[in-house]
């Protein structure tokens, strides 16, 4: 599984889909992340971070 690391202030926005989360960077950059990793939902563990916290996302497998 791939993942990212980014800073939780460079975050614009979070949307849960049905199968994965859109996040949004204030550069314009959407990642499509798993919906859950680690028993936690993606959206509650962007929504707790503190201020210029380093998250590391999975990201979605493609699907074909």
């Amino acid at each position: 599984m791939k993942t990212i690391l980014i800073n939780a202030n460079a975050i614009e926005s979070c949307i849960e889909r049905e199968n994965a989360c859109l996040v949004k960077t204030k550069t314009g950059t959407i990642w499509v992340c798993e919906l859950k990793f680690n028993n936690k939902k993606t959206f509650d563990v962007i929504r707790s971070a503190r201020l210029n916290e380093i998250l590391e996302l999975p990201l979605k497998n493609k699907e074909v």
